[in-house]
């Protein structure tokens, strides 16, 4: 039997661990302003997040962080001690491979944009689906979850906890509709509302599965 050449091997494959490792960063955004995410200035490390890094966007203040490219990063954080924190995206995917999570503070707001994510998605804050959205994940919802205008739907098993908020809210002239499809368990309140002048317009729950 070659030892040294097992010992060799042993000692390459632990060093492709440590290098996979060490290709992952926490990367903080730095800007207490509207920017782009795709901007390496907006960034901590200097460079914009890449799939092996975790994501922070939990600087003090108000401001928009646009999502102007498609993503694919370890895991995402949205929210701060104070201020509210919003990362805006439309027409866009989202992939996290860790999960994610929006904090008190913290707002996702989406408009035809798909998130997918094989850990669960938990959200302290407020999530906004716009129109046309797909929660392709297991969402725990402690916040609230606001749903206006149409074709947004959550795919992956929905778990509300006590106090949490699922509203479909018609503010334009729109019928409004969620579609559950993969489970729902709700401890919360759901709620309808229109805010819109007109009074025959549709707002929507639908559990397909659950």
């Amino acid at each position: 039997m070659n030892y040294s050449l097992e010992w060799r091997t042993w000692i390459v494959c632990v060093l492709l661990m440590l290098s996979g490792l060490a290709l992952a960063d926490d990367v903080y955004w730095n800007n207490a302003a509207d920017g782009n995410w795709n901007d390496a200035g907006n960034w901590s490390t200097g460079n914009v997040p890449a799939a092996g890094d975790n994501v922070f966007i939990d600087l003090a203040g108000d401001y928009t962080v646009t999502l102007d490219v498609d993503i694919t990063v370890l895991s995402l954080e949205v929210g701060a001690a104070s201020g509210t924190q919003t990362l805006a995206a439309a027409g866009r995917t989202i992939t996290l491979t860790n999960g994610g999570t929006v904090n008190g503070n913290g707002v996702l707001s989406l408009s035809a944009t798909t998130v997918n994510s094989a850990v669960t998605l938990n959200n302290n804050g407020t999530i906004y689906l716009l129109n046309s959205n797909n929660i392709a994940a297991a969402l725990s919802n402690a916040g609230t979850i606001s749903a206006q205008n149409a074709g947004n739907q959550i795919t992956g098993p929905l778990t509300t906890l006590s106090n949490s908020v699922i509203e479909i809210s018609i503010t334009t002239f729109a019928n409004v509709n969620l579609t559950v499809a993969n489970g729902f368990t709700n401890n919360g309140i759901i709620r309808f509302t229109n805010t819109y002048s007109n009074n025959n317009l549709n707002s929507v729950l639908t559990v397909s599965s659950g």
